[in-house]
């Protein structure tokens, strides 16, 4: 079911249900998370380094198995995987992950391989989503002759490609210079809108959350839980460095030094 039949019926593109998830050693890195991600939302996970948010993102992605529960994705439940970048879901991770060897066209066509698209119709899909993040022209660059930022671009690119209902965000700008991710960000929403794809967006940054996100799922200190979900009641476009978005990071900071401060 597409993601505009999904959204009309209200039914959740994701759904973790009682979701744990546990490491061999017996660490536990996810408790007992129940969350709904609506079709066509912008959803941002935030909570403190290493609490277990990428973990839960990569199990959503297919590439980790969970403990307990359940996790589905357009209905149907996510198996593992033994990558992301399936026909449903889109990855970008921290880390631009491109193969070095590969021009930036080249790695998009390495994603489009690993499904039933058909190779005609490649050339158009690699022009379209380069052109959406404005690197069409860097296309037959080698990925060291990028900077961070087109890199990403790149990643973002790939994983739009595919399709994807759903697009899966590791902290995509933590390793930018701040300059370079206010601009990202904006261009993510901007590619947002024109997609109309879910996305979950995972930063432990709160007024990243907050610029980007129509919700905002908090987390606790690991083992991840969720506390809580925050609505973004702020018009759209915001202003990064605006009053509204200031007083409302005001107060989720006093809420997260309330919960995190005391684990």
């Amino acid at each position: 079911m597409s993601v505009e039949a999904r959204s009309r019926e209200g039914l959740p593109q994701i759904a973790f249900r009682n979701v744990e998830i546990t490491y061999p050693n017996g660490a536990v890195a996810v408790e007992d998370i129940s969350l709904d991600v609506r079709a066509g939302e912008f959803l941002a996970i935030l909570g403190p380094s290493g609490c277990g948010k990428s973990t839960l993102l990569q199990a959503a992605a297919g590439l980790l198995g969970v403990s307990q529960g359940s996790i589905t994705v357009g209905g149907q439940p996510v198996g593992r995987r033994t990558r992301a970048g399936t026909p449903s879901i889109g990855y970008v991770f921290q880390e631009h992950r491109l193969l070095p060897w590969l021009t930036v066209a080249q790695n998009i066509e390495t994603v489009l391989a690993a499904t039933t698209i058909p190779k005609s119709e490649w050339e158009h899909r690699i022009t379209e989503y380069l052109s959406m993040l404005q690197i069409n022209h860097l296309r037959d660059r080698w990925p060291n002759q990028l900077s961070g930022g087109q890199r990403q671009r790149a990643s973002i690119s790939r994983a739009l490609s595919i399709d994807s209902d759903v697009v899966l965000m590791d902290e995509p700008f933590g390793t930018l210079d701040e300059v370079t991710a206010r601009t990202m960000r904006a261009e993510l929403l901007e590619v947002w809108k024109r997609t109309n794809r879910t996305f979950v967006f995972v930063t432990h940054s709160i007024r990243e959350s907050l610029f980007l996100a129509d919700r905002v799922a908090l987390f606790t200190k690991g083992p991840a839980s969720l506390i809580e979900t925050i609505d973004v009641d702020l018009p759209r476009p915001r202003n990064y460095d605006g009053p509204e978005l200031s007083q409302l990071e005001g107060e989720v900071v006093r809420r997260v030094l309330q919960v995190w401060g005391s684990e």
